[in-house]
């Protein structure tokens, strides 16, 4: 088990609505015969849309913290090189921002 430090002490309950259009995105345009890995890739790039974009370190970090449960987390076992990705492009992010 670990933890990332979002520098949000506590924030608001998953939000499902936001967390399940992700996922349901990422089912749609990845296609019926896709693989988990495949829908994970799609998901992805969508929650690294969402963290990319914010201009404050802060919001950054409220976009990731809302989207680790559902969406995020579950990739480290699903599919490691997804949750790679949208690590490391957060990380970036938070870099860029200071």
């Amino acid at each position: 088990m670990f933890a990332i430090d979002t520098g949000i002490d506590r924030p608001q309950a998953p939000n499902f609505d936001t967390a399940q259009v992700i996922l349901d995105a990422a089912a749609d345009e990845a296609g019926p015969n896709a693989t988990q890995c495949e829908i994970d890739a799609c998901a992805a790039r969508m929650v690294v849309r969402r963290i990319v974009n914010p201009k404050k370190a802060e919001t950054v970090r409220h976009a990731f913290a809302v989207l680790w449960p559902s969406v995020i987390a579950p990739m480290a076992h699903t599919s490691p090189a997804s949750f790679d990705f949208i690590i490391s492009e957060f990380a970036e992010r938070l870099a860029e921002l200071g």
